[in-house]
C-alpha cells in the first residue's frame, strides 16, 4: 500500500477517517490524500440589484470567500497528518462528491479510500449516505468505511466474512496480509442460511483447501448458521468483539449485483464495525482505465482549485 485517499468535509466524521488514516499510514509507511468537493455556490438573494455585472461580481467575491475557509481548513488537515511524520497533500475540486472520488482514485492510484459514515439519525445521511452507497458499488479499490466516532479507530480483531468460492481466493492473501501488518487477530466467517444451505461437509472441504492455500494453521475459520448472511456476520463481530469486518463485493449485473451489494451495505448500515469492502473485478485493470478516461473527457469541464499544502 503506497497512497490513501481521504474525501473530507471537515465534520467529526472527516476527523474519525483523518484518525484511521494516520493510524494506517504510520503502520505502512504510506502517503495519505486528501480531497474536500465542493458544488456550485451561489451567493443568497438578499434582494434584487437591477445591475447583473455587480451580482456577478458579488457572486465571484462570495465563492472567493468560501474558498478561502476551506482551503484554511484543509491545510489544517494536512499539517495534522504532517506532524506525525505522514507524507500528506490536500486538494478541493468542485463536481459530485462520488464522481470526484472515483476520479481521483483512478487518477493518483489509490491503494485505500477512507470514507466516514455518518448515523442514520442525522439528516444528513440522506446525502452522505447516496455518496456511501455509489462507492460500495463502483470503487475499484478497497472501501474503509467508519461510523462509530465515539471509540477510537484500532486493528486488534478482524473478521474476514466470504462465502469461500473460488474468485474470493485473491482478497484472503490481502486481509492475511493486513492481519500481519497490524499485528491482529484474524477470523475467517461463513455463514449458512436456510435458503443458501450448503453441506457441512462441502464447506470443511473448502475452508481445509484456503487454509492450505495460504498458510492459515494460526487463523480460525468459523462456520456458523443463521437467518440470513447479514444477521450471521453481525451476530459473530459483536461475539469476538472485532475491530475491522472485511466483506467482498461481487462485480455482477441486474439482480445478482443488487443482491450481493445489498449484504455489504446492510451490514455498513447496522454494524459500529469499520468495514472494509473489496470489490472483486474480472478485470481491475479495465475497471481503472475506463475511470481514467472518463476524467480525460471530462476534465475540460470540471473547474478543480489546486493549492500546495
Amino acid at each position: 500500500m503506497e497512497r490513501i485517499l481521504v474525501p473530507v468535509d471537515f465534520s467529526v466524521y472527516s476527523q474519525k477517517a483523518l484518525e484511521a488514516a494516520a493510524y494506517i499510514a504510520l503502520q505502512k509507511k504510506c502517503e495519505v490524500k486528501l480531497l474536500h468537493v465542493v458544488q456550485q455556490v451561489y451567493v443568497p438573494k438578499i434582494g434584487s440589484f437591477g445591475d447583473p455585472l455587480f451580482e456577478d461580481e458579488l457572486q465571484m467575491d462570495y465563492q472567493a470567500r468560501i474558498m478561502e475557509v476551506k482551503q484554511r481548513l484543509l491545510k489544517g488537515f494536512v499539517d495534522r497528518l504532517k506532524s506525525k511524520g505522514i507524507k500528506s497533500s490536500g486538494i478541493i475540486v468542485q463536481g459530485k462528491v462520488s464522481k470526484e472520488v472515483l476520479l481521483h482514485a483512478a487518477d493518483e492510484e489509490i491503494d485505500l479510500i477512507i470514507v466516514g459514515k455518518k448515523g442514520e439519525s442525522d439528516i444528513e445521511e440522506v446525502l452522505f449516505g447516496s455518496t456511501t452507497l455509489k462507492l460500495i458499488r463502483k470503487a475499484a479499490v478497497p472501501l474503509l468505511i467508519l461510523k462509530n466516532t465515539e471509540v477510537p479507530f484500532k486493528v486488534e480483531t478482524i473478521v474476514f466474512a466470504s462465502d469461500f468460492e473460488e474468485p474470493v481466493h485473491k482478497i484472503v492473501g490481502k486481509v492475511k496480509s493486513m492481519a500481519e501488518a497490524f499485528k491482529a487477530n484474524l477470523h475467517f466467517l461463513k455463514v449458512n442460511t436456510p435458503s443458501n444451505s450448503i453441506s457441512e461437509a462441502k464447506i470443511q472441504k473448502t475452508l481445509d483447501e484456503i487454509r492450505d492455500d495460504f498458510k492459515l494453521e494460526n487463523n480460525p475459520i468459523h462456520l456458523v448458521s443463521d437467518k440470513t448472511e447479514e444477521e450471521g456476520i453481525l451476530h459473530f463481530t459483536k461475539q469476538v468483539n472485532a475491530d475491522v469486518v472485511c466483506l467482498v463485493s461481487h462485480e455482477k449485473k441486474g439482480l445478482k449485483r443488487i443482491f450481493s451489494d445489498s449484504i455489504s451495505e446492510n451490514i455498513v448500515k447496522e454494524s459500529d464495525c469499520a468495514i472494509v469492502i473489496y470489490k472483486l473485478r474480472k478485470e481491475m485493470s479495465a475497471g481503472k482505465a475506463a475511470v481514467k478516461q472518463e476524467r480525460k473527457m471530462s476534465i475540460k469541464d470540471r473547474q478543480r482549485y489546486r493549492e500546495d499544502l
